[in-house]
């Protein structure tokens, strides 16, 4: 079985084949389209692959050709502020006030499949989610079953979009002024009220559409999200000329360097090459962006050459570099100002599922030992009697990402401000050395510290002892 219309090329007068990602163990099938630059409508000009070049509208919220665009909005995943979470939107074309469950079930099925999927399973934390409910004045959508079947709905989406009939196309105006009900929007899913198979991504806009009510539909959508989120190239090898003869792509996980090539000269995905991938490992496969010759991919397979296959390394690495664009690792932390050995300074961080961020603390710009967690208590450590600056770096050193140029831009945050008047021997940070503090020394005496061990020699002996008695009965005031 043929899947065709999610892949298209522009130009004039243009012959393209169009084929969306075939599902894995299916033949890939041709059907050629000619599409014509000319017979765009407004801006909507083609692209490579299952993508159109649309800018994202201008938003007037509750103004628009229909008048009030202003519909309910349910939170479907809520993990933190808007502003420092990637916000994904669903909106919903051709369903009728009965048919909201249903709209409800095929976004969730769709969120679902997402999240199980790496490396969104993996970000899960990072990412928001909110459903508007939009409610159309007919069920269904444009060209649903049949070329010319027309239906009055809110987003006009439709297949058959610029003569393609797997191509769903969508008002990004009308899906843009309905998702602008949701707190923030950093990604939309126009969702269809269709079983049939089809989908389409915008770039440019951070939107992609896919049909609810279609099986494959949960990885159209993930399908989409690469070319929308992570400006992913299609790696199949239908829709275009045989041999690629264009310059080098922008796309990240399309080149036309061989590994030989990419590893002389240090490009594109050279810290990937023969790195252990999905079915083998990362080379340079020919075969990407639509022509069997002349242009390379990252592995033998992945989400962006067949549905229901993994992301390779190379689109992994893009994806997660991407969410953290929008997403600082540090959520909130305590306000900067003036603390004593008695207080202490917290983090609250966006935590990733299956490993733990990398936290270091800092005095004076050196790293303190064994100050590694959110909460940093000044009383527990050698700092030294004075005023101490204090600050943190906060780092995902996941092995998912090897380019360490992106993890220092986006994936590393830094904050100060904080100064810490220390007192030695103050060691259960009560701004006061007394007898509870020699009690725990004593109660730590031989250890390793870092409790107890003032002189920050690694054991907690009778130099320690020396110091806590020096500065008995001394307070933070």
């Amino acid at each position: 079985m043929n899947f065709a219309g999610l892949a298209c090329t522009a130009g004039l007068a243009v012959g393209v084949s169009i084929a969306a990602p075939p599902i894995e163990g299916q033949s890939e099938g041709i059907e050629t389209d000619p599409v014509k630059l000319s017979a765009l409508p407004h801006s909507e000009h083609l692209t490579f692959g299952c993508v159109i070049d649309e800018p994202k509208p201008e938003i007037e919220p509750g103004v628009g050709p229909r008048g009030a665009f202003i519909a309910n909005v349910v939170a479907m995943i809520d993990n933190g502020e808007p502003s420092n979470r990637v916000d994904l939107v669903f909106v919903g074309d051709g369903y009728l006030a009965e048919e909201l469950e249903t709209y409800e079930a095929h976004c969730q099925t769709g969120l679902n499949e997402l999240f199980a999927t790496p490396p969104f399973s993996n970000y899960q934390n990072f990412f928001n989610a909110h459903r508007v409910e939009v409610i159309s004045n007919e069920s269904g959508v444009d060209h649903d079953p049949a070329q010319g079947t027309f239906r009055d709905t809110a987003l006009n989406m439709g297949y058959w979009c610029n003569g393609i009939e797997r191509l769903l196309c969508v008002s990004t105006f009308f899906a843009f002024q309905y998702a602008n009900n949701a707190p923030d929007i950093d990604q939309v899913f126009a969702v269809a009220n269709s079983s049939k198979y089809g989908g389409a991504g915008y770039p440019s806009s951070d939107l992609g559409t896919y049909a609810g009510g279609n099986g494959l539909a949960p990885g159209i959508a993930i399908h989409e999200l690469g070319h929308a989120m992570g400006d992913l190239a299609d790696e199949y090898t239908y829709g275009g000329p045989t041999t690629y003869t264009g310059g080098e792509p922008s796309a990240v996980n399309s080149s036309i360097f061989d590994a030989a090539s990419m590893s002389s000269s240090q490009f594109k995905w050279h810290d990937w090459l023969g790195e252990p991938d999905e079915g083998g490992s990362t080379s340079t496969f020919e075969g990407c962006n639509y022509s069997v010759l002349g242009i390379y991919r990252p592995s033998n397979n992945s989400m962006m050459r067949n549905l229901g296959r993994p992301f390779n390394n190379v689109s992994t690495e893009q994806l997660i570099i991407e969410i953290y664009k929008l997403v600082d690792p540090i959520d909130s932390a305590s306000p900067p100002g003036l603390y004593n050995s008695g207080n202490t300074i917290e983090l609250q961080t966006v935590n990733p599922v299956g490993h733990d961020l990398s936290i270091q603390w800092f005095s004076d710009g050196l790293p303190i030992s064994g100050a590694n967690g959110n909460i940093f208590a000044p009383g527990s450590f050698p700092l030294g009697s004075g005023q101490h600056a204090i600050s943190v770096t906060v780092v995902d050193e996941t092995p998912l990402v090897l380019d360490e140029t992106a993890r220092n831009l986006y994936m590393s945050q830094s904050l100060d401000g904080w100064t810490v008047t220390s007192l030695i021997g103050d060691i259960n940070s009560d701004c006061v050395v007394d007898t509870a503090d020699l009690g725990g020394l004593v109660g730590a005496f031989g250890g390793p510290g870092p409790f107890g061990d003032l002189n920050g020699d690694n054991v907690v002996d009778t130099a320690d002892l020396g110091q806590l008695i020096a500065s008995f009965g001394q307070s933070c005031d």
